[in-house]
């Protein structure tokens, strides 16, 4: 279980805040994990990709699910891939791993 996993079930809201600053402070490449990287740079290469390679790899991979339309969890490792689709998406924008933001609430 990664740090952040942990911070996230074990502590209290006031820590969370505190974590969350502190962990944003940690470079990237320490930040995340190889899962999160692997993903990341095959969401990249493969952004590139002609519609025929798509299909072509979207039938390779579901016909090893075995489950049609089934979601599968993966214990430590679905967080790290889930995370690198939304960089993937917010990279789209101009948004870069390491770049400051601020979130607002209301």
């Amino acid at each position: 279980m990664s740090l952040r996993e942990l911070a996230k079930r074990h502590l209290p809201y006031p820590a969370k805040q505190g974590f969350k600053y502190i962990y944003s402070a940690i470079l990237p490449r320490f930040r995340y994990d190889k899962v999160f990287w692997d993903t990341y740079h095959f969401l990249q290469k493969s952004q590139w990709w002609s519609r025929e390679k798509l299909e072509e790899y979207q039938m390779q991979q579901l016909s090893t699910l075995g489950i049609p339309l089934g979601f599968c969890w993966e214990k430590g490792v679905t967080d790290s891939k889930e995370h690198a689709f939304i960089m993937m998406l917010w990279n789209r924008v101009g948004f870069k791993i390491g770049d400051r933001c601020v979130i607002l609430r209301g």
